[in-house]
């Protein structure tokens, strides 16, 4: 029998450092994207593989520079690993693409079973996502059951699964409670400055019910946008009691400026998903929403003051290439309902108070760890059944597409096998 001396031992140590155990293995996921714990799409990159690394061996391949602020060190050697073969399973993790010039979809590599994490925030997606989503995948997930219908009447006719985007809640939740409102009360909305957002709207409807008042003040944050027309909305207005900032907010500054507010609103026209409102309920904060596309499930909740949205526009984007196709429409407020909403919370504070500390614990379901067991279903269900519909639990998956199935089932049968 051969012995190892100790040379040899020392060269498989070094070996086993350089190429770690995955480059034998192979991987089981490969997810595709943005790596941004400051954007919201950035975040979901992160999410995924900060919850299943102890579970599956990821690669990252980036579609833009990663930032790596607020990434620990596991997630960071993911992201920097310089292996980009694809695993038995590919996610996408960002849009399909912007513009012809960004088709991110196309850095997505040769997977067994290749998924699309997908949300538009209007009643049609672009007709070009349909083609590509049917051509290049094998399913698409959606975060919130309203997409549904939008992917299906959008002519997409691969599996559509539910999903929900993953949250990192502690940090909200460790807060200290609102016991009372503030001296002026604090309204305030966190927007990018663009029309989807219906800042204006917002603005408009505070000026009406609560302008110059000492009483009460409006704080308006956006990431990006143009601030400036919002503040001559203000001007001409003649209020003084709008505040506005723009730029983005690291963690803790941006958990601060959400725990200052008495009541949230977002009176978007459309919405994919719509963390702002969850965290804000997960810091025990009252919430005004327009009610409509997935911001439906917020309003449905109980826990928050929605506003009837039932006024319909074109859906309008300020994307060159999405607006110049038909992408359905999405949905305002009127003004004497969003002064009336505002209001009555103002008001009836305590009501809503009780209502969005009690929204706390429904709001766990969306976090990371609350969904890792679906997540993992997703990539290596345990079982699946071809059935006749599309979801996803915590110990199964089923479809109803036989493709789909036998796909999974090969994975299933050669992660037994090893």
């Amino acid at each position: 029998m051969h012995k190892i001396n100790s040379y040899q031992l020392f060269l498989f140590c070094v070996f086993c450092f350089l190429f770690p155990f995955s480059f034998l293995q192979g991987y089981d996921l490969t997810v595709i994207g943005i790596m941004n714990y400051s954007d919201g799409l950035g975040r979901i990159s992160l999410g995924v593989i900060d919850t299943l690394k102890e579970d599956l061996a990821i690669n990252f391949i980036p579609i833009e520079n990663i930032e790596l602020t607020h990434v620990n060190q596991e997630v960071m050697h993911i992201a920097l690993n310089s292996d980009k073969r694809p695993g038995e399973v590919s996610l996408l993790t960002s849009p399909l693409f912007w513009s012809p010039e960004k088709l991110f979809y196309q850095s997505v590599p040769k997977s067994k079973i290749k998924i699309a994490y997908s949300m538009f925030e209007s009643t049609r997606i672009p007709p070009d996502w349909a083609s590509i989503l049917n051509a290049k995948f094998d399913a698409v997930v959606v975060p919130d059951r309203y997409l549904i219908q939008v992917y299906e009447a959008s002519g997409v006719t691969i599996p559509i699964f539910v999903l929900p985007l993953g949250m990192y809640l502690d940090d909200f939740l460790q807060k200290e409670l609102h016991s009372a409102p503030k001296e002026p009360f604090i309204f305030g909305g966190s927007a990018t400055y663009t029309p989807r957002k219906n800042v204006a709207l917002m603005i408009q409807a505070f000026a009406e019910e609560f302008g110059n008042s000492n009483k009460a003040i409006l704080k308006i944050h956006g990431r990006y946008g143009v601030v400036g027309k919002y503040q001559h909305l203000a001007r001409d207005l003649g209020v003084a009691n709008i505040f506005f900032s723009c730029g983005r907010l690291n963690q803790e500054d941006y958990i601060e400026w959400m725990s200052s507010l008495d009541c949230y609103i977002n009176l978007s026209k459309g919405e994919g998903f719509s963390c702002c409102p969850r965290e804000a309920l997960a810091l025990g904060v009252p919430c005004i929403l327009s009610d409509n596309t997935a911001q439906k499930t917020l309003c449905r909740s109980g826990f928050v003051k929605d506003v009837p949205s039932n006024n319909v526009e074109r859906a309008f984007y300020e994307v060159g290439y999405y607006d110049s196709q038909p992408i359905g429409y999405q949905f305002n407020c009127d003004l004497a309902d969003v002064r009336k909403a505002m209001r009555d919370v103002y008001t009836n504070y305590e009501h809503y108070l009780r209502l969005a500390q009690s929204g706390r614990q429904w709001v766990l379901q969306y976090s990371w760890s609350s969904l890792k067991s679906k997540y993992l279903s997703l990539v290596r269900p345990k079982k699946v059944i071809l059935g006749s519909k599309n979801v996803i639990m915590d110990h199964y998956l089923m479809t109803d597409s036989l493709v789909l199935y036998q796909k999974y089932q090969t994975l299933i049968s050669k992660n037994k096998n090893e």
